[in-house]
């Protein structure tokens, strides 16, 4: 590093006779920018320089160039920077002068750069006016604030700049360390947290290596405290059941909690904020309960006009946004029940006497509520053309007439906190001149078998009250296949896989009789 242009004055020497391109102090080629032409190195010598500025006049005169091609003189401003570069090429004579008119910044760093044209060596003169040596004037005081929050982007801090339009470089460290920056002032952000720290800066005229100084000034230091972020306590939030999870910037909230989040406000500072959550629980409007008698009754929330079958068990109805005080969701517990009666009617005669038995079916939905009902049975008997006209209040009528009667049974509800009172009425359609056969018939069509076509296995199912001893599978031509005991069951899943296709009779001994149906094997494509 040379610290003036003038010791430059008067040099003499030869260019480097060594290839030496890849040691040039910046890029390996340059575009000049007063020629557009492109520059790449081949043996070039160099010096760095600084002075105190101005307009600085260089010439070169060179000779007995070994090549007889010529030299190519040039100043390169910053390395570092990439900026302007000048040059001028005289590649054409063994010997001649290059001079070179400057202006230059005070205290920065130059680079004059001497190179032969295709690798050509020469001997050279230097001559320099103008270019004297510059000095620093002290650092001011580090201007800047002496606080900063913890988190902080963009904080800036400065000296004075050095009078006459000195541009030197400046260092900067904080506690020691350089950070990014060689400028008069410092703009950086926060990587170190909460703490007390120092901040120096110096200013020096020389190389940015610091390998060779001209002059220097500082350091001088300023301390500098990050403050911690700041904790604030926010107001309690209030969640709604039905919007959980609730997510609060980033963080999932599901349950009471207090919960903390890191935040940025102006100039990037880092704040806490700590929220306590509270669930709130959807407002329970009690429990209602609803009796169908029919079986299309079904019950409808009038609120949110939504229909429920009427078999629901502790079902929970929500009604969205309906609690007065919260405005959250509330709700209510639905049970509903679907009473539902079959009868199967059974007679005889004994001494010109005609004796109706109906036994009652059981077929509701209840849906497990059960243990919530109370049931009281009441029964009536009438014929189909008077049915004013009471014969009978129990499940059996004895008569000597001959007409078709009709079986009452009215059933009084207790289901939860209401009450209410289902009819069904059941008329029986017998053949009077066949009433020993009418039984078997009635069983018969009570008497479910599904699927029919059946492909593998064939399901059997009969009223509770009657008992499966035995079954059997016959063939079109009355011969037996198969013979099972079952033990009095009411429905049984029979496996008729080993079947060949076709049809078949299915014969049920049971404690009220035989139940004769048929059924058909097939196998589905």
């Amino acid at each position: 590093m040379i610290c003036s242009a003038s010791e430059l004055n008067s040099f003499c020497s030869s260019n480097s006779p060594i290839r030496n391109g890849s040691e040039f102090p910046c890029v390996p080629e340059f575009t000049c920018i007063n020629t557009g032409e492109l520059f790449v190195p081949e043996n070039t010598s160099w010096w760095a320089f600084s002075t105190t500025g101005g307009q600085t006049e260089l010439s070169v005169s060179y000779s007995n160039c070994t090549l007889g091609k010529g030299l190519e003189v040039g100043v390169w401003e910053n390395c570092e920077c990439g900026e302007g570069k000048y040059c001028i090429a005289k590649c054409d004579t063994v010997s001649g002068i290059i001079q070179l008119n400057y202006m230059l910044t005070p205290c920065k760093t130059y680079y004059l750069f001497i190179d032969g044209c295709d690798g050509d060596v020469c001997d050279f003169c230097l001559t320099t006016s103008g270019g004297s040596a510059p000095n620093l004037s002290p650092l001011s005081n580090i201007m800047g604030k002496d606080k900063v929050c913890e988190g902080f982007c963009g904080e800036r801090w400065n000296v004075n700049d050095q009078p006459g339009g000195c541009d030197p470089y400046y260092e900067w460290t904080w506690d020691g360390v350089p950070v990014q920056g060689n400028e008069s002032e410092l703009m950086i952000d926060d990587t170190w947290g909460p703490g007390t720290y120092t901040l120096c800066v110096t200013a020096f005229i020389g190389n940015e290596m610091k390998t060779s100084i001209c002059d220097e000034e500082g350091p001088t230091c300023k301390t500098i405290t990050i403050v911690p972020s700041p904790t604030y306590k926010g107001s309690d939030k209030y969640i709604c059941m039905e919007d959980l999870p609730y997510n609060w910037h980033g963080k999932m909230i599901s349950s009471d909690s207090i919960c903390r989040s890191e935040f940025k406000g102006l100039n990037c500072c880092k704040y806490d904020s700590v929220v306590q959550f509270h669930i709130l629980p959807r407002a329970d409007t009690g429990i209602y309960y609803h009796i169908a008698c029919d079986n299309s009754s079904v019950y409808t929330d009038t609120i949110i006009n939504k229909k429920y079958s009427s078999c629901q068990n502790n079902t929970l109805v929500i009604l969205p946004g309906k609690s007065d005080e919260t405005h959250c969701d509330s709700a209510y517990k639905l049970f509903a029940i679907n009473p539902g009666y079959d009868v199967v009617f059974e007679f005889d005669t004994t001494n010109k006497n005609r004796l109706y038995t109906a036994y009652v079916l059981d077929t509701g939905h209840y849906c497990g509520n059960e243990k919530r009902m109370v049931r009281q049975y009441s029964y009536k008997w009438f014929t189909k053309q008077d049915s004013n006209k009471i014969l009978g209040t129990d499940t059996f009528l004895l008569t000597k007439s001959k007409a078709d009667y009709c079986f009452q049974l009215s059933v009084y509800i207790t289901f939860g906190t209401i009450e209410d009172s289902c009819t069904f009425s059941f008329c029986e359609n017998l053949d009077e001149d066949q009433l020993t056969n009418s039984f078997q018939q009635n069983l018969a069509s009570k008497t479910i078998l599904f699927p029919n076509p059946a492909e593998n296995t064939l399901h059997i199912s009969v009223p509770d009250y009657i008992l499966i001893q035995y079954l059997e599978i016959l063939k079109n031509d009355g011969s037996k296949l198969l013979q099972l005991q079952l033990k009095n069951k009411s429905n049984y899943t029979a496996d008729i896989s080993g079947l060949n296709n076709g049809a078949y009779y299915l014969v049920l001994h049971t404690n009220k009789g035989d139940i004769i149906k048929s059924f058909v094997k097939s196998e589905f494509k």
